[in-house]
């Protein structure tokens, strides 16, 4: 049996929503991944996706608070 990092790495077991495996599969053969790869892919690219968010909701509030400062008028 191989062993590796795979191996070893952590594991964790989901259920899917019905007809969720099929459309991963189909993309995983698609692009000639695994599915594991393209699942791993897709949660990477959404937790990166989330922390850009938070950045942007973020500089926005921000923005927002500093717009309702009041504004002195030089005379």
């Amino acid at each position: 049996m191989p062993t590796g990092p795979s191996r070893t790495a952590d594991k964790f077991i989901v259920r899917l929503p019905e007809g969720l495996r099929g459309r991963i599969l189909t993309k995983a053969y698609n692009r000639h991944e695994s599915m594991n790869t393209l699942i791993i892919k897709a949660l990477e690219r959404y937790l990166d996706q989330e922390d850009k968010f938070e950045i942007l909701l973020d500089a926005l509030a921000k923005q927002a608070e500093a717009n309702q400062s009041p504004i002195k008028k030089s005379d």
